[in-house]
């Protein structure tokens, strides 16, 4: 799907590519890593009749500038502050996938909630490294170590980690066999530099936004996707630790993508609910 392009400068050389659909209220959708804005044009073609509807590539990724600087989750917290301002954004709902979750949780930590009328997180635990194995988490310490050492040292290596750990591993309950598509999405997330690629994720796995997301659930509407082949934990923890989010299990890690009739009710629930359809 092609969509009309707009670009926002975050710093003078840095500027973000993002997609604007439809009018009204406003929701974000911030991909996470590795990921780009065409990843959810089917919450775009859904939620662009009632909404405007956002998607945002961070630097790095997607259509957006090359920066060999910044490549942290703070600052891509810092950068959605600046696109919010300079869109000129209030009641807005902001979706974050992945570890674009964290981009999102670093711009309520530092921006508060005055702007936010609710936070969706699309299959991404707020503490990502954690030892115990019944906690809701992406691994653990050694799993981060391997994924360094056996992938991050070269463009080869990298490659392979999108594939077995992503295409063929996370992504999907059912990994494309189109090798049209297969391609598309490799060469997607490929288009993210090796160098910026292991600045992040590291960061990104070292991240622990439980506060955070403790004082987020306390102020606003939350809803959390959960990954089925981490559904248990998932169910069992968020509801522990955040006891005002909603908290729902579909597909695997892309589920918006493979899974969006299912994905989009679920969210057009939420927003009912919580009365955050456009008057």
């Amino acid at each position: 799907m092609e969509y009309r392009e707009h670009y926002c400068y975050v710093e003078p050389e840095i500027r973000l590519h993002y997609i604007d659909e439809g009018e009204g209220k406003t929701i974000l959708f911030f991909t996470g890593f590795s990921g780009s804005t065409q990843g959810f044009f089917h919450q775009i073609e859904y939620f662009k009749k009632s909404f405007r509807v956002i998607a945002v590539d961070p630097r790095n990724h997607g259509k957006s500038s090359y920066s060999p600087r910044g490549n942290s989750y703070a600052q891509q917290g810092r950068d959605l502050g600046t696109l919010i301002d300079a869109l000129g954004l209030d009641h807005v709902i902001l979706a974050g996938w992945s570890f674009g979750a964290y981009a999102v949780l670093n711009y309520l930590e530092q921006y508060g909630t005055d702007k936010v009328d609710a936070f969706i997180t699309i299959d991404n635990p707020v503490c990502a490294i954690q030892e115990d194995p019944l906690e809701y988490r992406a691994g653990n310490l050694d799993m981060l170590r391997e994924f360094h050492f056996q992938y991050f040292q070269s463009e080869e290596g990298f490659r392979q980690f999108i594939i077995k750990n992503f295409i063929d591993g996370i992504f999907f309950m059912n990994p494309p066999k189109d090798e049209y598509e297969r391609e598309s999405i490799l060469n997607t997330c490929l288009h993210l530099p090796l160098e910026a690629a292991g600045q992040l994720i590291v960061d990104g796995h070292l991240s622990d936004k439980r506060s955070v997301m403790a004082d987020v659930d306390r102020k606003i509407p939350c809803l959390h996707y959960v990954a089925e082949y981490r559904a248990a934990e998932g169910m069992k923890c968020i509801p522990r630790d955040y006891p005002n989010s909603e908290v729902v299990t579909l597909g695997n890690h892309m589920m918006f993508y493979e899974f969006p009739d299912e994905f989009n009710r679920i969210l057009d629930a939420f927003l009912k609910k919580h009365n955050l359809m456009p008057q």
